[in-house]
């Protein structure tokens, strides 16, 4: 599930738990990248530890059955 967040404050995600987070304001890339937000993705790609979001994905595998599902 790919969600979107506004201002990053208290928001907690359907229920769900989150393997890999990106923060895409343009606080979070202008000062190196300017308004070249396609670059700033990309090298956000090469730079995602995939082995921590691996075992963040295993973690949440193994307590699926513990999630509170909203009928």
């Amino acid at each position: 599930m790919v969600e979107q967040v506004y201002d990053h404050q208290g928001n907690v995600g359907q229920g769900s738990v989150p393997l890999l987070v990106f923060d895409a304001w343009e606080h979070a890339f202008y000062l190196q990248y300017r308004n070249q937000k396609v670059d700033f993705v990309e090298a956000m790609w090469r730079v995602v530890d995939w082995q921590d979001v691996s075992r963040r994905y295993v973690a949440a595998k193994e307590r699926a059955n513990d999630l509170l599902l909203a009928p």
